[in-house]
């Protein structure tokens, strides 16, 4: 094994024991002061976002890019699933809260940034990184790694069976899974490391943290499963069809397609 491929791996397996040991500990059900979990969630996350960012510059952790990348602006229809759960509330007529806890949705949101960081590091940078180099002999090693990382990762997620109903919990998990499918594509397909942590921030931001401080919502009911499935199959045929496209450009000048076999 490449020395490289060897410390990559022993970083993807410090931070991922540390991401589900931290998820799957029921701190919020232990903790009733929502500041107070919050404030643990801040600190641990943004110290894990602090030594990933740190590590990713030193050791150089990054997704090649040999093609010439489509125009950013095909991403725009992709955004359409992180404004999933907002879209369901205004066309269903959910009910906002009496009263908005702003210090808390701020500080929530605040928060996220620093989890979506530290989740796509952790598994789209440096997983489907590993990925790609353990399958550099398949033919298909890009979309191998990309739906390999996705599934990692909702499994990863399956605490949330612990603080949701099982309907809704599967849903969200589907919904996981098309999320980083989408953000290991755009790492894969895009120069900068910047837009699948956009697009990885404001999915959690939107669905999850402004929605549930925003709307209540006592319990998901068909209508909204359907809502979001039928988003996500649309999204998916458009994700599919950009995936072609970014497949089918020229490679950069500073690339030879005998390098990549």
């Amino acid at each position: 094994m490449k020395k490289h491929l060897k410390k990559n791996l022993i970083i993807f397996a410090i931070f991922a024991v540390a991401y589900f040991v931290f998820n799957y500990i029921p701190l919020k059900i232990w903790i009733e002061n929502e500041f107070v979990f919050l404030g643990i969630k801040i600190g641990f996350y943004a110290t894990l976002s602090g030594l990933l960012i740190w590590l990713k510059h030193k050791f150089h952790i990054e997704i090649d890019v040999p093609e010439k990348q489509i125009s950013i602006l095909w991403l725009i229809p992709l955004l359409v699933i992180c404004f999933a759960h907002p879209l369901y509330a205004l066309l269903f007529n959910q009910h906002t809260v009496e009263e908005i806890e702003v210090g808390v949705l701020v500080f929530d949101a605040a928060t996220d940034i620093f989890v979506s960081i530290v989740e796509d590091i952790v598994f789209v940078d440096l997983y489907i990184s590993i990925l790609m180099e353990l399958f550099d002999k398949f033919p298909r090693k890009r979309i191998l790694s990309i739906f390999i990382a996705a599934a990692t990762f909702t499994i990863a997620h399956s605490y949330t069976f612990i603080y949701y109903e099982l309907e809704e919990a599967i849903v969200i998990l589907i919904t996981v899974f098309f999320l980083i499918v989408e953000c290991g594509y755009a790492a894969i397909y895009f120069d900068s490391p910047i837009i699948p942590i956009v697009l990885h921030a404001l999915f959690n931001e939107l669905n999850f943290v402004i929605f549930e401080q925003l709307y209540h919502v006592e319990s998901k009911s068909y209508p909204y499963y359907t809502f979001v499935i039928i988003l996500l199959a649309l999204t998916s045929c458009y994700l599919a069809s950009i995936y072609k496209m970014s497949t089918l450009q020229k490679y950069k000048p500073d690339f030879h397609e005998e390098e990549l076999e």
